[in-house]
Formats: structure tokens, sequence, C-alpha cells
């Protein structure tokens, strides 16, 4: 049972048995006596049988429901219990001759109403109120009214009459259960007054003992000093009635201090309330003060937050977008591949030469397009080179005015003391056509200015905020602002989703400003972006600065070179593209041995290692991976040129396959134009002494 507020604790269960189990022992001794001593009890303690079997079973009740909680069959026999006493209570009122006989008017009437409040103890028709309790208050005073008259010394020959005496035992059993009956369910009712904690529960339990004693008491007293004469002299009345006076200054002084400790302990309560008042007001100033404070860093973690959440939704959908574009670029290679076998296997005015070559055209374009979404995704592994990024732009914005209507004119302003950056010359085109493209689009029909603005800037910790993907240091700042239409809040939300557009259907796919996003990301800096309805909008890219320019190499020539009867294993789990390389090597002039399973191409390879000139594998395969079959022939022959296709390689699968022996990374779809001129370049290396490849002299 749980301790309600307000209450200084509860009566334990316990006591409430030990009352049910003191009456079951009254009743049950009377039985007993009553049978061995018949004399001896009607003489001391009078009591009838159907008496003694009323107390047992009202004792039994009491004592059942008080384990009620434990378990139901309790509650049942409690009911039962107080069933068989009220009915033996109801049949004496009745006037069954036995029972009536044996129970007086008053006898008969306790039973009943014990009975009742026993067998209910939790009738509650409303919150903390028990209203069967008030049911015991009758009880109660019979039982004390027979119990104070034996006390007195009141007998039937002093007038007590047959309705209303009861026997001492039974006077006394029916306070104990009486008792018992109001602390079965403390929480409530009568107990629940007494029992509380505030003012009105501490008055109860103070008044009622001495109320109850007292009267008693002085009442005695007077009766013995009537007995012994006492009070024939007016000396015996005067005494009388100031003991009686002295006793009533004791116990109002008595509770006098009480409620003037409670009154204290109230003050205490109040002062310390008021105190943490006092604290609480001045807690309230410095938090606002606080806030106040913190009301802009609030602002900047939760701009900072949504930028988060932008580059985690780019890097997740750029993670999906690679891995659709590696499993595509394996069909693009095969498509390619066999559109230039068959269109060299045809005559030049062959009418299906035309065909295949738009056929070729289309998977040039397709391989563009994945281009973009691998940079999207930042898995594109185009080199970065140092370089001047102003000969860059000033190049590409050529282009680009050039490609606008004539109503937008572009121009460009560098400052004279911009650094060098790491970045693909390519990329940063794009970068720059994209932008160009959406400005167009921006300034419409009514034409605008597109400006184009790089300068180095210096970037702080506090300045780092403006973008998730910004970091401390030098870089330099490209600026791309346009007078157009601007966009609004929504627009601005979404701009960096792939295929997410304003333009009409048809006129764009709304992966332009995707592929920027991932371009920066790829060169280590980053992107933001200013725009108003009616304003305009203005592009800030940020690309690190680096050290000395390093000029790209030569370019590749053109003409494949042929081989001549080299021989080459090549290994493809894919037997649609393992047939159109093996086809490509013999037009080139190559002798080919395929392989689809990399375990036969390993056995195949230890029984003729000395006959292979170079090994052509594919990276990723089901029963070995690229890697482990590039070792695995590196044992078996070191220095034997091994070449790798792949349609995505991350850096560090590259530092793993030179580590593995791989001279050599074709990335797919470029397999038509590169294969031929890798597989030449690899055959004319020579083995050094350190074990690196050399050129032939």
């Amino acid at each position: 049972m749980t301790q309600s507020p307000g209450f200084g604790g509860h009566l334990p269960q316990r006591f409430v048995r030990l009352a049910g189990a003191a009456g079951n022992l009254v009743g049950l001794g009377v039985l007993v006596l009553r049978g061995s001593f018949p004399g001896f009890l009607e003489r001391y303690f009078p009591m009838s049988t159907p008496e003694a079997l009323c107390l047992l079973f009202l004792a039994s009740g009491l004592l059942f429901q008080s384990l009620a909680p434990l378990h139901p069959f309790y509650r049942r026999a409690g009911w039962g219990a107080c069933l068989l006493a009220v009915s033996i209570g109801l049949a004496a009122l009745f006037g069954v001759p036995y029972l009536a006989a044996s129970l007086t008017f008053a006898a008969a009437a306790c039973v009943i109403l014990l009975g009742i409040v026993i067998a209910f103890p939790d009738f509650e028709p409303w919150p903390e109120t028990r209203p069967l309790q008030a049911l015991l208050l009758p009880v109660l005073w019979v039982a004390f009214l027979n119990t104070v008259a034996f006390m007195y010394g009141a007998t039937a020959a002093n007038g007590v009459n047959s309705v209303s005496a009861i026997p001492l035992p039974a006077a006394a059993s029916f306070l104990i259960l009486s008792l018992g009956a109001l602390c079965l369910r403390p929480r409530a009712g009568i107990m629940g007054v007494l029992l509380n904690e505030h003012v009105g529960g501490v008055m109860a339990r103070i008044l009622l003992p001495v109320i109850v004693v007292l009267p008693f008491t002085v009442g005695w007293i007077r009766l013995q000093g009537n007995r012994l004469g006492y009070y024939d002299s007016y000396f015996g009345s005067a005494l009388f009635s100031t003991t009686n006076i002295l006793v009533f200054i004791v116990f109002i002084w008595l509770s006098a201090r009480t409620l003037n400790h409670i009154d204290a302990k109230r003050r205490k309560a109040l002062e310390t309330v008021q105190e943490g008042n006092t604290e609480l007001t001045r807690l309230n100033a410095s938090l606002e003060a606080r806030i106040r404070q913190h009301y802009v860093a609030e602002e900047a973690r939760k701009k900072a937050e949504i930028q988060l959440f932008q580059s985690q939704k780019m890097e997740a959908l750029g993670t999906l977008a690679s891995g659709i574009a590696h499993d595509f670029n394996n069909i693009l290679t095969i498509m390619i591949l066999n559109a230039d076998l068959a269109g060299e296997a045809l005559e030049p005015k062959h009418p299906a030469r035309q065909n295949l070559g738009e056929i070729g055209k289309a998977g040039k374009r397709a391989a563009d397009l994945i281009r973009q979404i691998m940079t999207f995704g930042q898995r594109n592994e185009s080199e970065l080179k140092t370089l001047r990024i102003e000969r860059v732009i000033q190049d590409a914005a050529g282009i680009l005015q050039r490609s606008l209507p004539s109503g937008i004119r572009v121009t460009c302003a560098f400052d004279g003391a911009l650094p060098a950056v790491n970045a693909n010359q390519t990329h940063i085109e794009q970068v720059l056509i994209n932008l160009g493209a959406n400005a167009a689009h921006a300034m419409g029909k009514e034409g605008g200015t597109l400006d184009i603005r790089l300068e180095p800037v210096a970037i702080t910790a506090e300045k780092a905020g403006l973008s998730a993907q910004l970091r401390e240091g030098n870089y330099v700042r490209m600026t791309v602002s346009d007078s157009g239409h601007g966009m609004d809040a929504h627009t601005l939300k979404n701009i960096f989703d792939p295929f997410f557009t304003t333009k009409a259907p048809g006129e764009g796919t709304g992966l332009g400003l995707s592929v920027v996003h991932g371009i920066m990301k790829l060169h280590g800096g980053a992107i933001t972006v200013y725009s108003e309805p009616g304003r305009g909008t203005v592009f800030t890219l940020y690309f690190p600065s680096a050290g000395e320019v390093r000029h790209a190499g030569a370019p590749e020539p053109d003409e494949i070179p042929r081989g001549h009867g080299e021989h080459i294993l090549c290994v493809d789990d894919d037997e649609s593209l393992v047939a159109a390389v093996a086809t490509l090597l013999t037009h080139l002039g190559y002798r080919t041995t395929v392989h689809r399973y990399p375990r036969e191409a390993v056995e195949d390879f230890r029984s003729h290692p000395g006959t292979y000139d170079l090994v052509l594998t594919d990276f990723s395969m089901p029963e070995m991976s690229g890697l482990s079959l590039a070792r695995t022939f590196s044992a078996l022959r070191p220095g034997i040129p091994i070449v790798m296709m792949s349609g995505y390689l991350r850096p560090e699968d590259a530092e793993e396959a030179e580590r593995a022996g791989v001279r050599e990374v074709l990335l797919k779809p470029d397999v038509p134009e590169k294969l031929g001129q890798i597989i030449h370049r690899q055959l004319a290396m020579r083995i050094s002494g350190d074990g690196s490849a050399v050129p032939l002299s």
C-alpha cells in the first residue's frame, strides 16, 4: 500500500491482522470455555454461544479482508464470514426463539452493522469518502457505553435493561473489531482524517485521546468520591472542581504548544519559499540575459544544422547515384565497343555504318551523363592538377558568352595576385557553364549581366560557419552573380537536389547544380548561394589555394597503335563484355585467351606463365577480386604487365591496385578509345632493377 501525500504514514497490515486474530481468539476461547466451564463463564464473563459465534465470524471476516489484496479468495471468504454473522444478528432481531433469547437488541444491531462495514471496506461512492464507516459510530458508542458502565460498576440490579445490555467480553470485542474495521483502509474516511498530516489531522490526534480518556477518568473519580463520601464537604467539591480545571489547563497548554510548533514550521516553510522566489527571480533575470546573448549563436547553429542536413542528403543521394552509374558503365562499354567493331567490319559506304555511328554517339552522350552523375556523387576519379584558375575562367567565359543569348553580357574581373589552385580544368569549365545556363534562364528574354569575379580570401574560424564544408585556410573565391528574377526560400532550399528544376519539361534535367555541388566537394571547396525574388542571384564558390603551377602533360595521340601478335590473358565475368574486348584486341593485332572465371585463369596462368605478355582483368568479380588476381599473377611471374578495368575505383583501391602489381587502370566506358594505347604503352615498358617499369630504349 503506497503512502498518499498529506498522510504521516499508514497503519501496517500486521496491526489489522492482529486485531482480527485477537477477535478470533476471543470468540474461539469463549466457545471452548463455555463447554468446559459453563458456571465460571456465566458468573464472570457472561456471554451466550450465538454471541461467541458472531464474534468469531466477524473477526474471521476482518482477518480475511485484511488479506484480500494478496488473493481474491480472501475477499470472498471475508464476505462469507460476515454473511454468517449478519444472518445470526438478523435472525435474533426477527425473533427466532433461541437466538432472540441469546442476543440482546443492542448486540444484534452491533453484529449487523459490523458485518456490513467489514464486508465492504472499499465502498467509496465519492473520492476519499467511506460512508459505511459512519455505521461504526453507534457500534463504538454502544460498546464503549457498556464497557464504561461495567467499569463504573453497573449491573442489572442497578438498572441496566436487557435490551441495551451487552456483556463486557462482547463489548470489548466489539471495540476491537470496530477499530480494526476502521484501520482496514486507512486512506479515507474517519481514519483518513485522523492520519492526515495537516492541522486538522494533528488536532484530531491530540484531542481524540483526551476526549476519550479525560471524561471517563473524571467520571470515575467523581463516582468513587461519591461512594467514599468525599464530596459531602465543601472542600471535597472544591477539590474536584479545581482538579478538573487543572486537567483542562494542562490539556489546553499541550494543544497550544503543538499548534505553535506547527505554525513555526509553517512560517519557516514560508520564509524558505520566499527565499526561493527571490533566487528564482534572480535566476530568471540571468537566464533572460543569457538567452539574449546566445540568440545569435542559436540562429547560427540552426543554419549550420540545415547546411549539414543538406550535405548529408547530397552525400546519400550521391552514393546511390554512383552505385547506379557503376553498373551502367558496363552496359555502355559493351554497347559502344560492339557498335565500333560492327562499324569497322562493314564497308565504308554501307548504309548501316551511319546507324552504328549514331549508336556510338548516343552511347558517348550517355557516358557523359554518367560522368556527371559520378561527379555529383563525388566519386569521379579525374586528376586534380595545380593550375591558374583565372586562365580557365577567362577561356570558359568566352565560350559561355558565345553560347548565351545576345541580350546577356558576361563580364569578368580578376585580382592580379590570385594563387594557384588544385583543380580539374574540365570540371571548372563545367561549373561555369552550368551556372551560366541557370543565370540565362533566370534573366530570360529581357537579358541582363552575368558578372564573374575572382579574388583571394582568407577564411577564419568565424567565417568558416558560412558553409558546412568550409574550413579555415586560404581560398580563391569565385562569385557568379546575375540580374535575373531571383529565387524564393522554397527554391533556395532545394536547388542542389538532383532532378529539381524550375524549367519547363524538356528544358532541363535538374542535374546542373547538383553536379556543381559535387564538383566543389570533390575539390575540397564549398558553395553558397544568396537570392531574393526580383533582386537576382549570387553564387559564391571557394577553391582551396595551392602551390606552384604544374602544367598538364602532352595529349595522347589520336591514332590507336596496333599489336604484333602479343599474347594477352583477358579475365572478366561479364560474358558480353569479355567477348567484345577480345574481338577488339584481335582486331588490333593481339592474340587473346579469355576466361570468365578467375580461378580458371589462375590455373591456366600457373601452367603456362611464360606464354602471356600482358594480363587484362576486371576489378569486381564474384569468385575473386581483380586485386587478388593481380597479386596471384605477380607472385607467379613478377613483372608481368597487368591492366585493370573498372567502372569505378576509389582512391584507396587505386593505391592497393598499384601495390598488387597493377600497372594501369582503365575506367569504363573509355575502353574503345584508350585500351589500345594503354596496352601498347605497357608492352613497350621493361622492368628495372628496383621493380619499376621504364620505357624500352
